[in-house]
C-alpha cells in the first residue's frame, strides 16, 4: 500500500523542489496541509516517460477518504 507522507504548507513552500523530487524518486504521495486541513495532494506521474509531473488536486469536503 502507498503511503502518503503530510506536510504542511510553509514547510511545502519553503521546500517545493526537494518535496517533487522526493515524490518523483520514491514514488510516495504527499498531502500538504494548510491549518491543520489538507488543500493539495502531490502524487507522482502515470508516466513518467517524458519526465515528472507532479498532479496538484483540490480537495473539496471534509472527508478525505
Amino acid at each position: 500500500m502507498n503511503q502518503i507522507t503530510l506536510i504542511t504548507i510553509s514547510k511545502f513552500k519553503a521546500t517545493c523542489l526537494a518535496v517533487l523530487d522526493g515524490v518523483k524518486r520514491t514514488g510516495r504521495s504527499v498531502l500538504v496541509k494548510r491549518h491543520g486541513k489538507p488543500i493539495a495532494i502531490i502524487a507522482p506521474s502515470a508516466t513518467q516517460k517524458e519526465g515528472f509531473v507532479a498532479r496538484f488536486v483540490q480537495i473539496k469536503g471534509k472527508n478525505l477518504w
